[in-house]
C-alpha cells in the first residue's frame, strides 16, 4: 500500500507553526509516491545529469535506481497521478544510471553503473539497441513519458550527460516509517518530510518528519511531534497521544530515547538538536549520523558520498579519469554537435562556419553572408568554399578552380562561401 500526493497537496508551511521549510517551485510542479521502502519524488527542472544527482544527494537521497519491477511500477504509478500541463506533456527525466567512456559491455546494463556505485539489477527497459558510436563519450539514462503517445513510456533512453532534460527523479530511503496520527479535534494533521514536502494525507511518514497537530482547545496552539528512530531500532513518534491535553514540551526531552538522536542530544528551550561525534555528520533526517566518507578524499573536483564509500565526480564537460580521482576534458566534437566545424575547448566546445564566411544563428546553424547582393564587383567574383573554389563573372559563367571545368549558371548561391572581387 503506497501513498500518493501531488501539487494539490503541497503547501508552504507557515512560520506560525515555528518552522518554515522551503518548498521549491519545481517541487510544486512535480509529485511523489511513498511506500514502506521510501519515497520517489519527481522534480521538473532543466538540469544536466550531474547537477540533478547533486540536488538529490543534497536533499538526503539519490537519483532513482530501478533495479526491480516493483520499483518500475511505483514510478509508473507516480506519473499516472501527475497533472502534466502542455509544457510537460512530453518529458524526459534523469534516473541514476551512467556510463564512462569505453565501458560498453554485453551486461544487461551495457556497462552503465547505478549512482549507488553498483551494477546489480533484475530489471532493464532499454528503448533501443546499444550503439558502438556512443562508447567513446559519457552517457547517462533518462526515462520518457508522453501523455499522448504512451507506447514508449518509461523506456530507458541513452542520452548525452551534458545536455539538460526536463527533470529528474529522486529516491529517498529511510530506516523506517511512522504511522499516521489522528487529529484530536477538527482540522488536519500536517506532515513535513525531510525533503521539505508538506501533506495532510500521508499514510507512510519517513523518519525525521514533523507532525503538526491542531489543538484549538489549547488557545489555538499547535503541537509538534517528531518521527524518530529509537535506540532499539524501532521507529515511532517522539511522544505518545493524547497531544492536546498535556503540556507540549516536557522539561527533559533528551531523557526519553536520547531525543531520537543517534549520537548526541541537546535541548535548547523546547527544541531538540542532534549532533554527531567527530568523523560523522547528521543525515538529512536530522537525527541519525553517517561517516564523513569524503573527509580527506583525493578527488580533483568533487566528492559524492555513497552508502559504501565515496565516488569522485567532475564538472560538466569533463569525465573521470581511469585513476577515478582526476578529471579529463571531454571532446564533445566526437558526437558531431555542429553543422560545419566543431572546435573542442576545455570543458566545452565551439561551433564555427567554414572559411569564416558565415554566421551562427541562435540555433547554432551557419547562415551564408552573400557579399554579392550589393553588386560590389565590376567583373568577376571569386568564391571560396570547401570542397571547391570558383570564379563567376557578370554573365554567370562559373569557372571551377578544380578540376577546371567551365559551366553556365542562371544563378549562383553557394551556402557558406567567402567571396572577393578579382
Amino acid at each position: 500500500m503506497g501513498f500518493l500526493f501531488s501539487s494539490s497537496t503541497i503547501f508552504l508551511l507557515s512560520s506560525l507553526f515555528g518552522f518554515s521549510p522551503v518548498i521549491s517551485q519545481d517541487m510544486r510542479k512535480g509529485g511523489a509516491f511513498c511506500n514502506a521502502e521510501g519515497c520517489f519524488v519527481i522534480y521538473f527542472e532543466d538540469k544536466i545529469f550531474l547537477d540533478s544527482w547533486r540536488f538529490c544527494k543534497e536533499k538526503g537521497g539519490n537519483l532513482a535506481t530501478i533495479k526491480r519491477k516493483e520499483e518500475a511500477n511505483a514510478i509508473a504509478t507516480l506519473f499516472s497521478t501527475l497533472d502534466l500541463q502542455d509544457s510537460h506533456a512530453k518529458v524526459r527525466v534523469w534516473i541514476g544510471l551512467q556510463r564512462q567512456p569505453r565501458q560498453c559491455s554485453s551486461h544487461p546494463l551495457r556497462g552503465f553503473t547505478w549512482t549507488t556505485g553498483d551494477q546489480d539489477t533484475e530489471y532493464t527497459n532499454w528503448q533501443s539497441e546499444d550503439s558502438p558510436s556512443t562508447c567513446l563519450v559519457p552517457r547517462c539514462v533518462a526515462v520518457g513519458y508522453n501523455t499522448q503517445e504512451r507506447s514508449d513510456n518509461f523506456l530507458w533512453i541513452d542520452h548525452s550527460c551534458s545536455v539538460p532534460v526536463d527533470g529528474y527523479l529522486c529516491h529517498y530511503a529511510y530506516k523506517g516509517m511512522c504511522s499516521t496520527l489522528w487529529s484530536e479535534h477538527l482540522g488536519n494533521v500536517y506532515y513535513t518530510t525531510p525533503f521539505n514536502l508538506l501533506s495532510t494525507t500521508l499514510t507512510h511518514v519517513p523518519v525525521g518528519s514533523i507532525a503538526n497537530i491542531p489543538c484549538p482547545t489549547n488557545g489555538n496552539k499547535n503541537k509538534l511531534v517528531l518521527c524518530i528512530l529509537r535506540q532499539n531500532g524501532s521507529v515511532a513518534w517522539s511522544r505518545e497521544p493524547p497531544f492536546c491535553s498535556v503540556p507540549s514540551i516536557p522539561h527533559q526531552l533528551c531523557e526519553q530515547d536520547n531525543g531520537g538522536c543517534e549520537h548526541f542530544c541537546r535541548q535548547t528551550g523546547g527544541q531538540i538538536f542532534c549532533d554527531c561525534t567527530d568523523g560523522f555528520h547528521l543525515r538529512y533526517d536530522r537525527l541519525t549520523c553517517e561517516p564523513d566518507v569524503c573527509q580527506g578524499n583525493h578527488c580533483e573536483s568533487e566528492c559524492l558520498p555513497l552508502s559504501n564509500g565515496y565516488r569522485c565526480a567532475c564538472p560538466d564537460g569533463y569525465i573521470l579519469a581511469t585513476d577515478e580521482y582526476s578529471c579529463l576534458d571531454v571532446d564533445e566534437c566526437l558526437e558531431s554537435p555542429c553543422q560545419q566545424i566543431c572546435k573542442n575547448l576545455p570543458g566545452t566546445f565551439e561551433c564555427q562556419c567554414w572559411g569564416g564566411g558565415g554566421i551562427l544563428n541562435e540555433k547554432e546553424v551557419c547562415e551564408d553572408i552573400d557579399e554579392c547582393l550589393n553588386d560590389l564587383c565590376d567583373h568577376y567574383v571569386k568564391i571560396f568554399q570547401a570542397p571547391i573554389s570558383a570564379t563567376v563573372n557578370k554573365d554567370f559563367q562559373l569557372t571551377l578552380m578544380s578540376p577546371g571545368d567551365v559551366m553556365i549558371m542562371t544563378s549562383v548561391r553557394l551556402v557558406g562561401s567567402v567571396s572577393k572581387c578579382v
